[in-house]
């Protein structure tokens, strides 16, 4: 099993465990300040992943918030119609008791959980896993034209009404093979993920 690191995300506030040769975008080229991005520098996985904290969106309901995210960063990515496929999506609102913690997605998501409702009982996550047809960088095929690739994409929306705020975890890597579960990359984020402080949020 790789290595790994703890890492403090927007001055400390919040805190994650990431394999120990990712490294942090921003020291190569600029970020926007609501996001922080790390990648997988020994391109063993081309893995990226992206923390970002986004307005809280009012008019999409909890049942609907993975579908609406999924396809804001479709639209990000330039996908046209037949390129994005959300495979699956699941809504976790309550507390995972210990019975539930051995279950897949359950476990996944028991730390998050335990962690945003520190702060009110209405937060929320919500997992959504599925794949995108994106064009690489500057990669071209030899007819001249952008070479595209498939990605599996796997998604922590953590809906933080009290504070107005919709908090993403994005995690990206180049996959052909689809999926409805979550990777051993991503349930290690997620067990590592700590808001240490509120305040970031106003």
């Amino acid at each position: 099993m790789a290595s790994s690191k703890h890492v403090d995300l927007f001055g400390g506030a919040i805190g994650c465990t990431l394999p120990s040769h990712w490294r942090d975008v921003s020291t190569v080229r600029q970020v926007p300040d609501n996001q922080e991005v790390y990648q997988d520098c020994t391109e063993q996985t081309g893995a990226v992943m992206v923390v970002e904290i986004l307005q809280y969106q009012d008019d999409v309901k909890n049942d609907d918030a993975a579908r609406f995210f999924f396809g804001d960063l479709a639209d990000s990515n330039g996908c046209g119609d037949g390129d994005s496929i959300l495979e699956s999506s699941r809504v976790f609102d309550d507390a995972v008791s210990s019975n539930d913690e051995e279950k897949s997605e359950d476990h996944v998501v028991h730390n998050i959980l335990n962690t945003i409702k520190q702060s009110s009982a209405k937060n929320c996550c919500v997992i959504a896993v599925g794949s995108q047809r994106v064009i690489q960088g500057k990669a071209y095929t030899g007819a001249g034209t952008a070479a595209e690739k498939r990605i599996r994409v796997e998604m922590c929306i953590m809906r933080l009404e009290n504070v107005e705020t919709d908090l993403l975890i994005t995690l990206s890597a180049p996959s052909d093979e689809p999926s409805t579960g979550v990777s051993d990359h991503f349930r290690n984020i997620l067990s590592g993920f700590l808001i240490n402080d509120w305040t970031l949020f106003g």
